[in-house]
């Protein structure tokens, strides 16, 4: 048996509706945007090559709620599933740029 895909920022679209189909209407739900999901064309396409970090950013979602939600919908809560240090530090950038991190100067 193998291991179900892990779902992370750099998860390809594709990819997770590949693995978890169950979840284009998760999705669908998440931002209006992903609608767009249903056309196979642009499934076969640009889901493709689009990470969910981009579909995030496209859609005007932060990045991290749309992966706990997946995550949760597909049964995978795992805190630390499929992080690296890279992710990580992915995810604390992209916490801060929506003004969820500490990013004050100690002077």
């Amino acid at each position: 048996m193998t291991d179900p895909l892990p779902i992370t920022p750099e998860t390809k679209v594709a990819a997770l509706l590949e693995a978890y189909p169950e979840l284009e209407p998760v999705l669908i739900a998440a931002a209006p945007a992903f609608n767009k999901l249903s056309n196979p064309v642009l499934r076969r396409t640009i889901a493709r090559v689009t990470s969910l970090r981009r579909a995030a950013e496209v859609a005007g979602i932060p990045m991290r709620e749309l992966v706990v939600r997946l995550r949760a919908a597909a049964g995978r809560m795992t805190a630390t599933e499929g992080i690296t240090p890279a992710t990580a530090r992915g995810e604390r950038q992209e916490l801060r740029k929506e003004g969820g991190g500490r990013c004050r100067s100690r002077d």
